[in-house]
């Protein structure tokens, strides 16, 4: 296997034959599946046909049997004074017919009060060949209990009987065709029967044998077995009986439609053999007629062919493996010498001098192009040298920046000790490394002056952005009282060097630390989140101010709210209800609320890291969109 891995003749010669398999093997499975289904229809056909011929001759001798007896009927009636003379009649129903080994006429009780109760002449054929007569007119016999002689009373008309063994009567397996005897009034009188031997119609239906394994059945109306290649199950086990001990429950599915007179094709799984059934219904007789085809006889002709082709098959690729090889290696022994000399150029010797190659086919162009690799792999190295370390650098100066970035925020909690009513914590995290998200809060004069903002942008520009921004807040707000003073000026400030036209949002806020009064105002950011004291979050009612640095000499709306004890404060940036996850589902208003309304009793730095936590539970692999700003004010009730 080694071998072959290494030697590039091998693994072309080994290609090209995996190829020709291919193309061979899609050849030979759209010829082998076309053969097989030309073989099932042929079969279908073959063997549909011998059922057919079979189930016709059967209908034929049954149509027979039927017209024998309608034609005796008017020899009957012309015989009703005389009643012992109805044994010739009986014994002429057979000798015209040789299908008929038994014929009785059997009266309604009382009929010839002369005879009795009952009377009913019946003429038979031994299984020696002699025909006898008897009376089948006695107690111990009652033919009014039979199914040939109650059945068609029953229903009124003509009747084939299931197949039965006539006890003291025929004594024979047979069936019974029983013609309805009626007088002037259209009142029944009686019944004249035709009997025919099982044996017989099994001789016809056994006939059938399309190929060398096949085997018949014939069911009648109730799924009995009149046919089998089984004797002992004849008349005594039904198709559903049967079955017990076989693995495919589906010859359920195969008797059902046999009973229901269907014809048509099944096929059945018996152990280990498949075979094709076929059947087809008796007419007149709701008797049903299959034939078993096994599978490997069907298609055994196909199977043969196939072992014939395969095996060619094989032999030819075996002696294509061996020209291709011999072929293959002498052409390609030049590369061989390449390959030593490429080998040096992969362990790093860019100056390794390339073979000579004197023709002027592909192996020269190779050389050439190699050579001209060899000149570009040392200029890249070069030029790839220099890129690392300035990429080394920018990331450096970029890791320096964010120190420096996140130094400028307070990240000292708790910040305010001395203030035991008051709990405060905030959060940054940008999506790049730096970022232009931006929080900043102090006291003074007893009051807690904050803010949270969101620069336009993102990367270097955000980040210089912000610190400025940052600055200009902590200088206003510490001379402004009042958040609307304090955004003006911010935004005066802000418009007067701002070339890049950048702007930002912020949440700008003085509480009153004692009386819990809230003055603030919203500069184009998002609402606050409220949880007071009975755990209800809302948003807090913002008016929507435009973002510092789009207009000069904006009138900011101001307002105002008291924040009760025990109620928490949350300010954000939009990259905790804007998070993504990997479906670019949005985190959304909703969740936040339903996060909120469960961390009433926290601290702050609890609510904050419980919502980082929402947010990476949302986003899931997603990466990060947007710069993640979060600060939580919390009043305490007095120590």
């Amino acid at each position: 296997m080694k071998t072959i891995r290494k030697s590039f003749s091998a693994r072309l010669s080994l290609q090209v034959v995996m190829i020709a398999s291919m193309v061979f093997g899609v050849v030979f499975s759209v010829l082998f599946f076309s053969s097989k289904r030309i073989v099932r229809q042929e079969a279908e056909s073959h063997a549909g046909s011998e059922l057919s011929g079979t189930v016709y001759q059967i209908e034929d001798i049954l149509h027979q049997v039927e017209a024998a007896a309608k034609n005796m009927e008017w020899l009957v009636r012309d015989r009703l004074g005389n009643p012992d003379s109805l044994y010739a009649v009986t014994r002429m129903m057979m000798r015209t017919n040789p299908h008929v080994i038994g014929s009785c006429v059997a009266f309604e009780p009382g009929f010839y009060a002369e005879k009795g109760e009952l009377f009913a002449p019946y003429s038979y054929l031994t299984e020696e060949g002699e025909v006898k007569d008897r009376n089948l007119g006695y107690a111990a016999y009652n033919y009014h209990a039979k199914e040939w002689y109650a059945t068609p009373k029953r229903l009124d008309r003509n009747y084939w009987s299931e197949p039965y063994f006539d006890e003291g009567g025929g004594d024979r397996v047979m069936s019974t065709y029983s013609h309805v005897l009626r007088n002037g009034e259209g009142k029944m009188f009686g019944i004249l029967t035709a009997d025919i031997s099982l044996d017989h119609l099994s001789g016809l239906v056994n006939g059938i044998k399309p190929y060398p394994g096949s085997y018949t059945l014939m069911i009648s109306r109730l799924g009995n077995y009149l046919v089998h290649p089984k004797p002992e199950r004849i008349l005594h086990e039904t198709i559903y009986t049967a079955t017990s001990d076989m693995t495919d429950r589906s010859v359920t599915i195969l008797g059902d439609a046999m009973i229901r007179g269907e014809e048509g094709m099944h096929e059945l799984q018996n152990d280990d053999t498949l075979s094709y059934v076929f059947y087809k219904p008796v007419e007149g007789t709701e008797w049903s007629v299959a034939v078993v085809c096994p599978y490997r006889d069907v298609f055994a002709p196909l199977d043969r062919l196939t072992l014939v082709v395969v095996s060619v098959f094989l032999l030819g690729l075996l002696a294509l493996l061996f020209f291709c090889v011999w072929r293959i290696r002498r052409t390609s022994h030049p590369l061989k010498l390449f390959s030593e000399a490429a080998s040096r150029v992969a362990k790093g010797d860019l100056a390794a001098p390339l073979p000579e190659i004197r023709t002027k086919d592909e192996l020269a162009q190779f050389r050439d192009s190699f050579a001209y690799m060899q000149r570009s792999l040392d200029d890249y190295i070069h030029r790839l040298t220099e890129t690392t370390r300035a990429k080394e650098r920018i990331e450096s100066e970029l890791n320096i920046a964010r120190k420096l970035q996140m130094s400028l925020l307070p990240n000292i909690f708790p910040p305010f000790p001395e203030w035991k009513t008051l709990d405060l914590y905030a959060s940054l995290s940008p999506a790049k490394e730096v970022g232009g998200d931006l929080y900043d809060f102090f006291i003074r004069d007893g009051k807690l002056f904050f803010t949270v903002g969101d620069v336009s942008g993102k990367g270097i520009p955000a980040s210089l952005f912000m610190a400025v921004t940052r600055s200009l807040f902590r200088i206003m707000a510490g001379t402004c009282d009042t958040p609307s003073e304090i955004a003006a000026k911010l935004n005066h400030a802000v418009m007067e060097q701002n070339d890049a036209n950048m702007f930002v949002t912020m949440f700008i806020g003085a509480l009153e630390l004692d009386s819990g009064r809230l003055s603030y105002c919203s500069v184009g950011h998002n609402p606050p989140l409220l949880v007071e004291p009975d755990k209800q979050s809302s948003f807090v009612d913002t008016v929507p101010n435009i973002p510092i640095g789009v207009c000069d000499g904006f009138e900011f709306t101001e307002q105002c709210v008291m924040l009760p004890k025990e109620s928490t404060l949350l300010i954000y940036t939009d990259g905790l209800n804007e998070a993504e996850n990997s479906n670019c589902e949005l985190l959304g208003n909703e969740r936040m609320l339903g996060e909120m309304s469960h961390l009433g009793n926290l601290s702050a730095r609890s609510v904050v890291e419980r919502m980082i936590q929402l947010v990476t539970g949302f986003a899931g692999e997603a990466e990060q969109s947007d710069d993640l700003t979060l600060l939580c004010v919390r009043l305490t009730a007095d120590n």
